[in-house]
């Protein structure tokens, strides 16, 4: 699938995430829920597959990325894609300043600021304001990103900024709903998740101990022994992965019950 994101997000399943879709049995279901939404792919693919079929609860405790959810769902995403643009570019098409750039990205408080260091997030890392010696332009977004634009305008779309174990335990036993987790894994950056808003505790901890579920419970995680202890009663389907940046290939892991 093609990149339908408006920013590069880290951990997004876009290329994986037709070999999800093949493993997953939608029978019976009626909401499709993303308790660690980050960028929807899985369910903006469900509803590419299947227009209009489904509901869907789309939840994150990055508000400033619901923030810019709801700017596309209440029709103001494209002034503040504006907005950004003005920010960033001058009449010629140049980009800012470094010292004006850090400067916007510093302001930690600033939806303007959070976006601008997601979208141009190379700059941070390398040279300024190039990389490999490629043009910084302004954001001009395809028609591939007004699909994913209509699909979060959908009224049965619904968008959460809540703890990801709030929503899990809501409908965990709602047989007509199939849950679909995606969280930071374990060996990488799980405490962000359990010490940024999971307010009822660590997401492996919670599985570990609740996950007798009703409804349709998916779980995309690494391949590793902890994993393996607390799904060992699910199905299991193994996947290969090769990240784009580094080119190192990993064994992905779909647990379903």
């Amino acid at each position: 699938m093609k990149n339908h994101f408006f920013i590069s997000y880290f951990g997004n399943k876009r290329r994986e995430v037709e070999k999800i879709y093949k493993n997953i049995n939608l029978d019976g279901i009626k909401t499709i829920i993303e308790p660690f939404c980050g960028s929807s792919s899985i369910s903006y693919y469900i509803n590419k597959e299947n227009p209009d079929k489904y509901n869907y609860i789309l939840n994150d405790i990055d508000k400033n990325l619901m923030i810019v959810y709801n700017k596309i769902k209440n029709n103001t995403f494209n002034e503040f894609i504006n907005k950004i643009n003005n920010m960033c570019f001058n009449e010629k098409g140049d980009f800012i300043d470094k010292t004006t750039y850090l400067r916007y990205v510093k302001q930690n408080n600033s939806i303007e600021g959070w976006f601008i260091a997601r979208k141009f997030y190379c700059i941070r890392h390398g040279l300024y304001p190039l990389r490999d010696k490629k043009k910084v332009n302004p954001i001009n977004y395809t028609n591939d990103l007004r699909d994913f634009i209509d699909f979060i305008k959908k009224d049965n779309v619904i968008l959460k900024s809540d703890c990801a174990l709030n929503i899990i335990e809501k409908y965990k036993d709602d047989e007509t709903t199939m849950i679909i987790i995606d969280p930071p894994y374990i060996d990488l950056d799980n405490c962000y998740y359990e010490s940024g808003g999971m307010s009822g505790g660590n997401i492996y901890e919670y599985l570990y101990n609740n996950n007798n579920f009703k409804c349709k419970f998916v779980a995309i995680l690494n391949k590793n022994w902890i994993n393996s202890i607390i799904f060992k009663n699910f199905k299991l389907i193994e996947y290969e992965k090769k990240y784009e940046t580094t080119k190192k290939k990993y064994i992905h892991c779909i647990y379903t019950n």
